[in-house]
Protein backbone atom coordinates (compact mmCIF):
# COMPACT_ATOMS: atom_id res chain seq x y z
CA UNK A 1 0.00 0.00 0.00
CA UNK A 2 2.74 2.70 0.68
CA UNK A 3 3.75 1.83 -3.01
CA UNK A 4 0.63 2.17 -4.56
CA UNK A 5 -1.49 5.01 -2.79
CA UNK A 6 -4.87 4.50 -3.53
CA UNK A 7 -5.21 0.61 -3.37
CA UNK A 8 -5.75 -1.37 -0.86
CA UNK A 9 -6.21 -5.21 0.40
CA UNK A 10 -9.38 -7.13 0.75
CA UNK A 11 -10.59 -9.87 1.44
CA UNK A 12 -13.26 -11.78 -0.70
CA UNK A 13 -14.55 -15.31 -1.58
CA UNK A 14 -11.96 -15.54 -4.58
CA UNK A 15 -8.76 -14.80 -2.12
CA UNK A 16 -7.32 -11.46 -1.35
CA UNK A 17 -7.30 -8.99 -3.94
CA UNK A 18 -6.37 -4.70 -4.75
CA UNK A 19 -9.20 -2.88 -4.70
CA UNK A 20 -9.33 1.02 -5.19
CA UNK A 21 -9.47 2.54 -2.25
CA UNK A 22 -13.05 4.88 -1.94
CA UNK A 23 -14.66 2.09 -4.15
CA UNK A 24 -15.97 -1.41 -4.25
CA UNK A 25 -13.73 -1.90 -7.96
CA UNK A 26 -10.87 -4.18 -7.86
CA UNK A 27 -8.08 -2.79 -9.26
CA UNK A 28 -7.80 -5.19 -12.31
CA UNK A 29 -11.29 -4.03 -12.83
CA UNK A 30 -10.74 -0.39 -13.15
CA UNK A 31 -7.32 -1.08 -15.44
CA UNK A 32 -10.13 -2.50 -17.69
CA UNK A 33 -12.41 0.19 -17.95
CA UNK A 34 -9.02 2.32 -18.37
CA UNK A 35 -7.72 0.55 -21.23
CA UNK A 36 -11.70 0.00 -22.53
CA UNK A 37 -11.27 4.18 -22.60
CA UNK A 38 -8.44 4.21 -25.14
CA UNK A 39 -6.06 4.29 -21.63
CA UNK A 40 -7.30 8.55 -21.33
CA UNK A 41 -8.39 9.93 -17.87
CA UNK A 42 -10.71 12.61 -19.43
CA UNK A 43 -12.65 9.72 -21.22
CA UNK A 44 -13.29 7.72 -18.26
CA UNK A 45 -14.70 10.22 -15.96
CA UNK A 46 -16.99 11.58 -18.17
CA UNK A 47 -18.76 8.31 -18.27
CA UNK A 48 -18.16 7.58 -14.35
CA UNK A 49 -17.59 10.95 -12.96
CA UNK A 50 -17.57 9.76 -9.22
CA UNK A 51 -14.36 8.72 -9.44
CA UNK A 52 -11.41 10.66 -9.37
CA UNK A 53 -8.20 10.80 -11.97
CA UNK A 54 -5.88 9.58 -8.83
CA UNK A 55 -8.16 6.40 -8.70
CA UNK A 56 -8.09 5.83 -12.09
CA UNK A 57 -3.96 6.19 -12.67
CA UNK A 58 -3.55 3.99 -9.17
CA UNK A 59 -4.92 1.02 -10.52
CA UNK A 60 -3.54 1.55 -13.77
CA UNK A 61 0.29 2.06 -12.37
CA UNK A 62 -0.41 -1.03 -9.80
CA UNK A 63 -1.67 -3.56 -11.97
CA UNK A 64 0.87 -2.49 -15.06
CA UNK A 65 3.18 -3.75 -11.92
CA UNK A 66 1.51 -7.13 -11.51
CA UNK A 67 -0.14 -7.86 -14.17
CA UNK A 68 -0.94 -11.16 -13.11
CA UNK A 69 -3.98 -10.03 -11.12
CA UNK A 70 -6.07 -9.56 -14.33
CA UNK A 71 -7.90 -12.91 -14.46
CA UNK A 72 -7.85 -14.84 -17.37
CA UNK A 73 -11.11 -14.75 -19.74
CA UNK A 74 -10.41 -18.29 -21.39
CA UNK A 75 -12.53 -20.98 -20.17
CA UNK A 76 -11.12 -23.62 -18.42
CA UNK A 77 -9.70 -26.76 -19.77
CA UNK A 78 -12.66 -28.81 -18.56
CA UNK A 79 -15.51 -26.62 -19.99
CA UNK A 80 -17.26 -27.54 -23.15
CA UNK A 81 -19.08 -25.25 -25.40
CA UNK A 82 -22.65 -26.16 -26.01
CA UNK A 83 -24.22 -24.83 -28.96
CA UNK A 84 -27.92 -24.22 -28.23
Amino acid sequence: MNRFPGIDFRWTPSGRQAHVTGTGLTAWEMHMIWTDHGRRVEKVLKNFPHLSAVQILAAARYIEAYPDEIPSTEPPPWARAVRV
